[in-house]
């Protein structure tokens, strides 16, 4: 029961990953892969390289104000 409840985890969040990286113009495959494997500890690490790629987009000395 227990096994069952983990792969079914594993498959929601590699399902997941391959949303939010495809959203962010990330390699989709690898994260799925990734979210596969490790299940929700690869989340934090998603939404650090999401906040990456758009600093990168935006660039980094971007003088906006967040309101």
């Amino acid at each position: 029961m227990v096994k069952v409840l983990l792969a079914l985890l594993s498959l929601v969040c590699a399902l997941w990953c391959y949303i939010e990286a495809f959203k962010f113009a990330l390699p989709a495959w690898r994260w799925a892969l990734l979210g596969l494997l490790l299940g929700p500890f690869c989340l934090p690490l998603l939404w650090t390289h999401q906040q990456l790629n758009l600093k990168r987009y935006q660039g980094f000395n971007d003088g906006r104000l967040k309101a």
